[in-house]
């Protein structure tokens, strides 16, 4: 149905509306199907436990590819609340919750994935579809302790992915007021800690030979952490123009992930890739309208323009039309020569984006976009706008 719409060949031969037709029918048999399972869940029974985790995430993957983000958030929030019923994840630390009767063994490759969905979805900031952070009532602590040496590629990942999750939390938990400076110090240290344990990781072992993609993507989104911590998440937009060396490092990062794509297998080049796992998308289009540096904000534009992906709820052709209306409200005003130099002192601090909510309408290829910017008497306004893509 994805090939199909993009206006590739499928090997069936079906159409989008008959595959779409088929989707739904096996769709909503597995929900009901899944009901029932839940219904049972209640006994503590592991095999109807792990079986509705595996269909949360398959649920969640097809509502996004469908566009229907509610929806996949919906489901998203119900995998958590099993999971959080039924065991305690090793990252998770809350005091607050009571242990549950009934005990189950979740296997690692179902929680990590359902944590990885859940950084997709803090990720993408739908306006009309917000996350639903009021619905983590466990209290919030940061763990400054060094990891022990990591001895997986999953073990690192892990530890990177749930830090990230961490920090979207607690922007949130602090709205609108700037986040301490305390807990920030101590996920600096963490990802200090991080980084001397992935570097003992990659130096010790093959992993770098065995999945050089998934160790470009760790090391991008370890870069893409500290711009955020360094910048104090919703900080001052002029702190990113300290942070040009590793916006420089992620394009570069981003450039050679797509080009060992295309190495691997050429036809990639002029296909289009759906993942339903985080990747190159959000941090290519953070580096976008963030970075002000206007020679390496448009080289991200472009790589996400080209590259064809599909990550989840982000895709990149959308995410390059967003990220151009965002310079084009920062630069507005100057002449065409003059957005050729327009960087960090030209596009000043009143001028800036500090915040970008999009709303997609699939069906119609467009995308609704909110950008909140301060006024110059220091109130807060937004400027909207909707790119075709």
């Amino acid at each position: 149905m994805f090939r199909a719409k993009q206006g590739k060949t499928s090997p069936s031969g079906r159409t989008v509306a008959e595959h779409k037709s088929y989707s739904l029918l096996q769709y909503n048999l597995a929900v009901k199907h899944t009901q029932e399972l839940l219904a049972r869940s209640g006994d503590g029974d592991a095999e109807v436990v792990i079986k509705g985790l595996v269909a949360c995430i398959l649920f969640i993957c097809f509502e996004n590819l469908m566009g229907n983000h509610n929806t996949a958030q919906m489901h998203l929030q119900n995998g958590l609340r099993i999971l959080s019923r039924h065991t305690q994840s090793r990252n998770s630390k809350s005091r607050n919750s009571s242990p549950s009767p009934y005990k189950v063994t979740v296997p690692d490759d179902i929680v990590q994935v359902l944590n990885r969905l859940d950084l997709q979805a803090m990720s993408f900031t739908d306006s009309k579809e917000r996350y639903p952070y009021h619905l983590h009532q466990d209290k919030l602590e940061i763990d400054a302790i060094p990891p022990s040496p990591f001895t997986s590629i999953d073990g690192a990942t892990d530890f990177l992915i749930n830090t990230f999750r961490t920090i979207f939390r607690l922007a949130a938990g602090s709205e609108p007021h700037p986040i301490p400076q305390a807990p920030l110090d101590s996920l600096a240290t963490v990802l200090t800690s991080w980084s001397r344990s992935f570097t003992h990781l990659i130096s010790t072992t093959e992993v770098q030979k065995a999945y050089p993609n998934s160790i470009i993507l760790l090391k991008v989104y370890h870069t893409v952490l500290n711009i955020i911590v360094s910048t104090r998440v919703y900080g001052l937009e002029s702190l990113h123009d300290a942070q040009l060396p590793r916006y420089q490092y992620l394009v570069s990062l981003g450039s050679k992930l797509l080009d060992n794509e295309n190495a691997t297998d050429p036809v990639m080049s002029e296909d289009t890739i759906f993942s339903f796992e985080p990747g190159v998308i959000f941090v290519l289009f953070f580096t976008a309208i963030k970075c002000r540096d206007p020679v390496l904000r448009r080289r991200a534009v472009e790589l996400l323009g080209k590259n064809g992906h599909q990550e989840g709820a982000w895709e990149s052709v959308g995410a390059a039309r967003v990220a151009e209306f965002v310079i084009g409200v920062e630069e507005e005003g100057l002449l065409p020569g003059e957005k050729d130099g327009a960087g960090a002192e030209v596009v000043k601090e009143a001028s800036r984006i500090h915040l970008v909510n999009v709303h997609p309408v699939i069906d119609r290829r467009k995308i609704h976009v909110n950008c909140l910017m301060k006024s110059m008497d220091g109130g807060w306004f937004m400027r909207e706008g909707t790119v075709v893509y």
